[in-house]
């Protein structure tokens, strides 16, 4: 309240109970998206006071995009580690209706299944919300359902809460795990004709960020990992990164969208893999390795070993199932 007061978001004179104390919040603001944010945070405080942490920033990055701004930007957000979630479910048929729910629920229990080495939860962990689940059906009706857990420690929560960051960790690990090269780098962010760390926050300084960089024999990897599905702008993207930057540099783009792979494969997957090849980038697709996670862990290895390796028939591994026409 105190950043919002000074930076002009609210008008001043705003009072609030002391600590451990009961009473009202008075707030004056010009802004009815501010009014109604506040009424949101107080909500959600006022249900769960142990459970929630407002944090205000000012940045010159657009929240989603990470995109530079021109203008100093301003957010509030909740730091909390707890899920709770009214979500449209949008099904018409109604037995798919509890298919859904089941699926979300069955996915949900396998991460709270998932044990550290102490013995706690790795993951996720349940909230007590009286009825002893984590998903059911909304009290508003069917058409909605309500989700509601607890992550388990902050680096689970941002790990989880971007696409593409447990491809990032696997991919990741698979490298780093068989020592294919020899130094490999996670998120690896840069400014443009930046001379000093201070030039990135410059007004209109434009920044990237590439998931891996990998080094072996005076060659460079410049490696993206996309859970969405592929464009024809990720390749151009990688393969301008790995020339720009690179000493002979390779690159790669790995993606794990339903949507390259075997059974749900979209008209768009087949142009991508061979746009890739003319473009000269290692594309490996979700059909490539394989619709089970035990496929995945014994074929993603072989590939990045072939490619590193140099190998003219990349593609090419001992299951016989990794090059399709």
């Amino acid at each position: 309240m105190v950043h919002l007061e000074e930076d002009k978001w609210i008008e001043s004179n705003y009072t609030m109970p002391g600590v451990g104390q009961l009473g009202t919040v008075v707030v004056k603001t010009r802004f009815k998206s501010i009014e109604n944010y506040l009424h949101k945070m107080f909500q959600v405080a006022e249900r769960d006071p142990y459970l929630h942490r407002f944090v205000y920033i000012k940045t010159r990055r657009e929240a989603v995009t990470e995109k530079p701004s021109e203008s100093e930007l301003y957010y509030i957000y909740d730091d909390t580690l707890l899920v709770d979630a009214v979500v449209d479910n949008d099904v018409v048929d109604s037995k798919k209706k509890e298919k859904r729910i089941s699926v979300i629920e069955n996915a949900l229990n396998c991460a709270r299944s998932q044990k550290s080495d102490d013995g706690q939860p790795a993951i996720l962990e349940e909230y007590e919300n009286g009825s002893g689940k984590m998903v059911e059906v909304s009290k508003d009706g069917e058409s909605k359902f309500n989700i509601r857990f607890l992550y388990r420690n902050r680096a689970t929560r941002e790990c989880l809460m971007k696409e593409g960051n447990i491809l990032e960790a696997y991919v990741y690990y698979v490298i780093w795990k068989n020592a294919f090269v020899d130094d490999v780098k996670l998120n690896v962010a840069f400014t443009w004709e930046a001379r000093k760390p201070e030039d990135a926050l410059e007004k209109g300084a434009i920044t990237n960020e590439i998931d891996l960089i990998c080094t072996r024999n005076m060659q460079t990897y410049c490696i993206s990992c996309k859970q969405s599905m592929p464009r024809t702008e990720y390749l151009q993207e990688i393969k301008y990164f790995a020339d720009y930057f690179g000493i002979d540099g390779r690159a790669v783009l790995v993606t794990t969208n339903p949507g390259t792979g075997r059974n749900q494969r979209k008209n768009n997957a087949d142009l991508i893999s061979s746009r890739s090849q003319k473009m000269k980038v290692y594309y490996i697709d979700r059909k490539m390795l394989g619709e089970t996670a035990e496929d995945m862990k014994s074929r993603l290895p072989q590939y990045i070993q072939n490619i590193f390796d140099g190998k003219a028939e990349w593609m090419e591994i001992p299951t016989g199932r990794g090059k399709e026409s």
